[in-house]
């Protein structure tokens, strides 16, 4: 049995015996009816759900820069800079990375070009929508599957070029500072 079928099933179950479970129940319904939309996203994007992610009405996170959403301008969730002035869709469900803080996710020495690199590689899964000021990449259904299961991947990657880079530049540092105390 499916987790949609399942949560049918106790829905199913729940409404026919409402008028018996009245109070707290009743908002176990309304949370079960609003969250059986998203679990059917999500299974038509291949994206999956486990009980260690937590849902909200329409957003749900999925590991550190990554998040599952309903977006549109009366549920107040549109691209701030969209690249070519596009929105999604009212009600559309999109797969969001999102890196905020820009290439601050490598550490403080920012390394800008290795960013750069990391945000083209994921433009490679062809995003549906695209904010390049605010580094957010958006993914319909048909992409959302092949991205998501790429980022950990290559987050590994550019983590580990990013700490190489850093530590070749320590050490070149290090070197200069040597030469400058021998000058």
């Amino acid at each position: 049995m499916s987790k949609i079928q399942a949560f049918k099933d106790v829905l199913a179950v729940m409404k026919a015996n409402e008028k018996h479970i009245k109070g707290t129940f009743v908002d176990i319904i309304h949370q079960i009816e609003v969250f059986l939309p998203m679990l059917q996203e999500l299974e038509r994007f291949e994206l999956p759900y486990n009980e260690n992610m937590s849902p909200f009405q329409d957003y749900i996170e999925m590991g550190q820069y990554g998040h599952f959403s309903k977006h549109g301008a009366a549920i107040g969730r549109t691209i701030a800079w969209s690249d070519d002035d596009r929105q999604p869709e009212e009600g559309e469900w999109l797969f969001v990375i999102t890196f905020s803080s820009g290439a601050y996710i490598f550490g403080q020495h920012y390394p800008k070009e290795l960013f750069n690199q990391l945000f083209a590689d994921l433009k490679e899964f062809k995003q549906k929508y695209l904010d390049s000021q605010n580094h957010h990449l958006y993914y319909s259904h048909d992409t959302a599957k092949a991205v998501y299961t790429a980022l950990p991947d290559l987050l590994r990657l550019y983590h580990s070029r990013a700490k190489s880079e850093r530590n070749d530049r320590i050490l070149q540092l290090e070197a200069e500072l040597k030469k400058l105390k021998n000058a």
